[in-house]
């Protein structure tokens, strides 16, 4: 099964991105690695809208999917 998910940022994304960077891109790496996560990005510049293409191998419920970013995680 495979999840397509789209989201958008915060109106303070680009002011606090660099503080999560690190720790964002190491959370896609490892799902990438796991084969969770499959395609990741902003669709055309990076205070648009993003979207994650993962792949599950048993039901996930949405929080649980890899494209769940760190800002989200701390409530940003």
């Amino acid at each position: 099964m495979h999840y397509l998910l789209f989201y958008e940022v915060g109106e303070d994304y680009i002011a606090r991105r660099a503080e999560f960077r690190n720790a964002h891109l190491e959370m896609a790496w490892k799902a990438s690695e796991r084969g969770e996560l499959l395609l990741a990005g902003a669709l055309d510049n990076p205070a648009t809208p993003h979207c994650c293409c993962s792949r599950a191998t048993r039901l996930m419920s949405p929080k649980s999917l890899p494209g769940r970013t760190l800002m989200s995680r701390t409530g940003s």
